[in-house]
């Protein structure tokens, strides 16, 4: 049977088990304002199965892994620079990409 993708039936879900989870990523945002009336805007972009956020996850070597990528202000913390649009875009498929391999550590994720 030749490569074909026509029905995209297997795009952006977890075929571990019967339930299809949806792998996805999301953007958490909060302005928080301080004493002094200073707004500082924070955005969590977050891996997600069937729409609910993976803050956090066991590694195939049993090691808990945090996995926020956190924008404080426009300023990626990790590094230090200023996020664009097209560098925002990018954080959230690597935490798509991110879910699917979480995806496959769940309980009920079984090998063909």
């Amino acid at each position: 049977m030749p490569f074909t993708q026509d029905n995209q039936k297997n795009l952006k879900v977890c075929q571990g088990c019967n339930e299809h989870c949806h792998l996805g990523a999301r953007i958490e945002k909060e302005n928080v304002i301080d004493t002094n009336n200073k707004t500082t805007i924070y955005e969590r972009i977050y891996p997600t199965l069937n729409g609910h956020l993976i803050t956090s996850y066991i590694d195939r070597f049993g090691k808990k892994r945090d996995t926020v990528l956190e924008i404080v202000n426009g300023i990626f913390v990790a590094t230090g620079y200023k996020v664009t649009n097209e560098m925002k875009q990018f954080m959230l498929e690597q935490q798509q990409e991110r879910a699917y391999k979480i995806a496959k550590l769940c309980d009920n994720y079984k090998t063909r």
